[in-house]
């Protein structure tokens, strides 16, 4: 469906200078009935919408009003996923204390908010879903789809990239294209965070690492090292 009246007044309570109005609209919406879990065609439920806003206030009144945390449409973000996507740090926590699926993948990015905020280079959102046990070796099931650690390496995001592999991100998972985190950095030319890469990963891969930067210091594999 299209968006309903809902959708329209959350999304615009942010770019008010007074959003109480806003505010008593949504409160007289809902108790007229409004479905709270509504889905738009692209924007997904209200509480999406909200999210991606940054309206922190409004996520934690539609909770309140019984929002499910993890609906999401077709083709539309979740909840989680819009707020990692925009860096909303504070909307994030309170979509966690909520119960959000911190591994869902949603249908808009075809991804995990973990992905997503690495591959936008969002470090404090990064932290904060590992710290809440994010998988940082997941990959979504789109064709394109990729890990975590390569989202971070085809755009040179150093500093999520140590991040992640200081929490056990393998750079030896492939995603549906390429093979590795490897494969994306050198593909996209970041050859600083190829070495990164190396130099960064844990010693449980140690070994397969070095038979990687062994081929390619033989030419093997006729890349930069």
């Amino acid at each position: 469906m299209d968006e309903t009246a809902l959708h329209a007044v959350v999304r615009t309570a942010s770019y008010v200078d007074s959003p109480e109005s806003h505010i008593n609209i949504i409160h007289l919406l809902l108790h007229a009935g409004a479905d709270i879990n509504a889905i738009g065609k692209l924007s997904g439920t209200s509480l999406a919408v909200a999210a991606s806003q940054g309206s922190e206030y409004v996520v934690r009144l539609l909770l309140r009003a019984g929002a499910d945390v993890n609906a999401q449409g077709p083709t539309s973000e979740a909840a989680l996923v819009s707020a990692a996507s925009e860096g909303h740090i504070d909307v994030l926590n309170c979509l966690l204390d909520a119960g959000a699926d911190i591994n869902m993948i949603d249908s808009f990015y075809e991804m995990t908010a973990v992905a997503i905020a690495s591959r936008k280079g969002h470090i404090e959102v990064v932290r904060t879903l590992i710290e809440a046990n994010a998988d940082v070796n997941a990959c979504g099931l789109d064709t394109w789809s990729q890990t975590p650690l390569m989202e971070a390496a085809e755009r040179g995001r150093i500093d999520v990239a140590d991040r992640l592999l200081e929490a056990g991100a393998n750079p030896n998972v492939g995603g549906r294209i390429y093979e590795s985190a490897f494969d994306v950095a050198l593909k996209a030319g970041e050859f600083e965070t190829y070495k990164r890469l190396i130099v960064g990963a844990k010693s449980v891969y140690k070994e397969e690492i070095d038979i990687r930067r062994l081929k390619c210091l033989r030419g093997e594999q006729n890349k930069p090292c």
